[in-house]
């Protein structure tokens, strides 16, 4: 079995890459607590698809990374395509070497998803959007009701507006429907004009 080799030079540049797609205040392992609509509204693409694929390659420059085949069955912000190729940090190169940046969310071929995805970089990679919390697993019960599951337990959580850190979470499951009807709340006010302000009369 080969053993994983983590760089440290690499895990400094993925934490480095990491930090700059997000808010300042966060580094790996670390993010900034957001809910679906702060997610929808930073996020430069949303979707939920198929993962069918994962090809792991050490990228230009220099990081590790994956590229993610989806089968896109929803886009709910963002160019609408059939498939699409996610690039994210991290992954093991048929040769053993490795990168991981803690917090971010395993993602795995055959799986469902709903992803909330940063701006491409120059070089094509992404960001889920406050790491763990970006991405969700889409599942059935056993009523056949749709399932949103994250798990965020290597994600220790900053409150935006006290900066303290708060508990770790374990993960959570929310309705899909109940989701996703916050999604398009969020991408309806992302479209809407932004309201001049009102002009008020001196004496």
């Amino acid at each position: 079995m080969r053993r994983l080799i983590v760089s440290a030079a690499l895990v400094a540049i993925g934490t480095w890459a990491a930090a700059s797609f997000l808010d300042p205040a966060v580094n790996a392992g670390t993010a900034i607590r957001l809910d679906i609509a702060d997610m929808t509204a930073k996020a430069d693409l949303v979707l939920e698809g198929r993962v069918m694929d994962a090809y792991v390659l050490e990228g230009e420059t220099g990081l590790i990374e994956t590229e993610y085949l989806l089968s896109v069955d929803r886009t709910l912000w963002g160019a609408d395509l059939g498939t699409r190729i996610v690039r994210l940090p991290g992954g093991v190169l048929p040769d053993g070497r490795g990168m991981m940046i803690p917090g971010m969310p395993s993602i795995v071929v055959g799986e469902d998803v709903l992803l909330f995805l940063s701006k491409q970089t120059s070089w094509g990679m992404r960001m889920p959007m406050g790491l763990a919390q970006g991405k969700f697993s889409i599942v059935q019960n056993f009523a056949g009701e749709r399932r949103l599951v994250r798990k965020q337990d290597s994600v220790t959580f900053i409150d935006a507006s006290t900066g303290e850190l708060s508990d770790t979470a374990t993960g959570a499951s929310l309705d899909y429907a109940a989701v996703v009807s916050e999604i398009h709340a969020a991408t309806a006010q992302r479209q809407s004009p932004q309201q001049p302000a009102q002009a008020t009369d001196e004496d």
